[in-house]
């Protein structure tokens, strides 16, 4: 009788305790599902203004759509695409590099972009199979870098 009691008291106080976190006893046994992430790291400026960025990301399936990754920079409130790819989406967790030159370079008096402080941000966006319907966001991310000289 005094076991039974004893159990009696500690489901009572894990109870308790769930209700006053506002967590369920189960939750620290639930696996986390993948989902799509993708992440900023890095990017370099080539003397003949080349540009390469760098970053991570994660994608889940996404059955009957094209899943891509596209990347800009943007330096003195100028944004200038940088090339996309085609995501490899099995939930596993992977690199992306973008590697172009801006569609301006060469137009104006100097480069276009500059070594320093630069904003870069990439977009993770699925698409039918045959690139329609329109394109849907599925995941961005946006940081500060140094575009460095490479």
């Amino acid at each position: 009788m005094r076991e039974l009691r004893t159990l009696a008291a500690v489901v009572t106080a894990v109870i308790g305790l769930a209700a006053a976190t506002g967590t369920a006893a189960t939750a620290a046994t639930t696996p986390a599902v993948p989902s799509d992430a993708v992440s900023v790291t890095g990017g370099t400026l080539a003397d003949d203004g080349t540009v390469t960025l760098t970053g991570s990301y994660r994608c889940v399936e996404h059955p009957g759509k094209v899943v891509l990754i596209g990347s800009n920079v943007i330096q003195n409130g100028h944004p200038e695409s940088i090339g996309g790819f085609k995501a490899q989406c099995d939930g596993t967790a992977r690199t992306w590099t973008n590697t172009g030159r801006p569609m301006t370079a060469g137009r104006g008096s100097g480069p276009l972009l500059r070594t320093g402080p630069a904003t870069v941000k990439a977009t993770m966006l699925t698409m039918g199979p045959n690139g329609m319907p329109l394109p849907q966001t599925i995941a961005t991310a946006e940081s500060p870098i140094e575009l460095t000289a490479g």
